[in-house]
């Protein structure tokens, strides 16, 4: 049945607001990340929260709604007369355990980062769409108990790099102590540029919440400092952490350390070179991290082609070979790539236009695309708006390959990025769905020994009593 134009368009206005994070309000916590209850705390700064479930059972949280609120609790708990010092008190334990249970709430009101407007101050740092499904991604490994590892394929401009590292400081500096961190990237700016967003976010991160409740900060303490005698690493005393950096132009500035976090940022980019090979620069830095809970390992990168390092580790990791878990944005959930209409009489006209063209493979030139590629976008759930754009910014490349590697719909296009493809990828990647496992893997063996020689003119037994004897190291596979 051919779709209806009214059909898409209220589609579309679903699709939409999810994108636009429209119910998404990480200090109220409603439609923020993972399950979550509404709680009315009276006498809270914030009256009524949506709380992440786990926090539900601490006791705190228990007591307060037990009690009827702050107030009730001093007076039925404590057996006090409220007053303003005990209440600031009390609110302060519920940011403080909120923040530890809660990271979007904690980025978005502790976390400052660098305002990507020019010329805007330092913002705090609030999750878009895509990030909020990468931190419910790591945060579904970390409340399991497992360790974090993430192969991350990724379109650019959604904040990959930033998530990863405010993700790996909120474990620094809220969870546990003498977690110490490494950044390596291709190059040694493109770590340092990392790094300093760390340092921003410590630079106006409050000292209090470095310590315990009950302590009071020394006056105008240091919050970093540098660690020994390296010019690569610092240190958080408070938190008795550090966080380093290295890169591929200089492998010896990542050996060696005791690290529980690695952040490991466009390693599609490291060249291999024939002193220097990506796999062992990465082995040398991850090798002393921990297989157990609260150890993080991060491999990003936007694709740079096949048969490289970060390719193998991409597909270990999709084939299930790997400890690391694969995580794929595709650049139409990046509220960044749209294009409104000018009218929604346009916007209905381009449905139609989808909707008619969702068959052709034809195109008028090599800057377009057919139509049946634009309603493959549509079934993958990007926008009208998302897929107006792309046929915009599309007219600025002679080839699908050069598009794609910038701008991926799947895994398939981010890595096959060079020319023309014989078959269309999209049909390629849905052939494999269906591909399997050999049923058996192993070698056939006869009467003859391997070792043995035989003359062209005497009668060999190599085929006399063939077995397939199974064996996982074998070179036959049979399906």
């Amino acid at each position: 049945m051919k779709p209806d134009v009214n059909d898409l368009i209220r589609e579309n206005d679903r699709r939409l607001a999810q994108v636009r994070s429209t119910s998404f309000d990480p200090v109220t916590g409603e439609g923020s990340t993972g399950k979550r209850a509404a709680v009315d705390i009276p006498g809270a700064d914030i009256p009524r929260q949506w709380l992440p479930e786990p926090m539900l059972d601490t006791p705190l949280v228990r007591l307060l709604r037990k009690h009827g609120g702050v107030d009730g609790l001093i007076t039925n708990h404590l057996h006090a007369i409220p007053d303003d010092d005990t209440r600031r008190n009390i609110r302060g334990a519920i940011v403080r355990l909120r923040c530890r249970y809660d990271f979007p709430f904690w980025a978005a009101t502790l976390a400052y980062i660098k305002n990507k407007k020019t010329g805007q101050p330092d913002c705090l740092f609030r999750l878009n769409n895509p990030q909020r499904r990468y931190i419910s991604f790591l945060e579904s490994m970390r409340l399991a108990d497992k360790p974090i590892r993430v192969c991350m394929l990724k379109a650019r401009q959604w904040g990959g790099s930033t998530a990863t590292q405010i993700y790996m400081a909120w474990l620094q500096l809220v969870h546990r102590p003498s977690l110490n961190s490494l950044i390596i990237a291709h190059e040694t700016s493109a770590s340092s540029k990392i790094k300093a967003m760390f340092h921003k976010l410590l630079d106006a991160y409050p000292a209090e919440m470095l310590h315990d409740i009950a302590d009071t900060p020394a006056k105008d303490e240091k919050k970093l400092v540098w660690d020994g005698n390296s010019d690569s690493t610092q240190r958080v005393p408070q938190r008795n952490c550090t966080i380093s950096i290295g890169s591929a132009e200089s492998p010896n500035s990542a050996r060696g350390g005791d690290y529980s976090l690695v952040h490991v940022s466009e390693i599609g980019l490291f060249k291999d070179t024939v002193k220097i090979h990506p796999a062992d620069l990465i082995r040398s830095a991850t090798s002393g991290v921990l297989y157990q809970p609260y150890t993080m390992i991060v491999y990003e990168s936007t694709a740079d082609g096949v048969g490289t390092f970060f390719h193998d580790e991409w597909k270990a990791a999709t084939d299930g070979h790997s400890q690391f878990q694969p995580f794929f944005v595709p650049w139409f959930e990046i509220e960044e790539w749209s294009l409104p209409f000018d009218s929604d009489r346009e916007r209905a006209e381009f449905a139609q236009r989808l909707i008619d063209g969702r068959e052709s493979q034809a195109v008028a030139s090599n800057r377009e695309e057919p139509g049946s590629f634009l309603w493959y976008l549509w079934r993958q759930g990007a926008t009208l708006e998302a897929i107006h754009w792309y046929t915009v910014e599309r007219s600025k490349y002679s080839q699908h390959g050069k598009m794609a590697a910038e701008f991926p719909s799947n895994p398939i296009e981010a890595f096959v990025n060079n020319g023309a493809s014989v078959f269309d990828p999209n049909l390629v990647n849905a052939l494999r769905s269906t591909c399997r496992p050999p049923a058996r893997v192993g070698d056939i063996y006869s009467n003859s020994p391997l070792a043995t020689h035989h003359s062209p003119l005497t009668t060999t037994p190599s085929l006399d009593n063939l077995v397939f004897r199974d064996d996982s190291q074998g070179e036959l596979s049979v399906w």
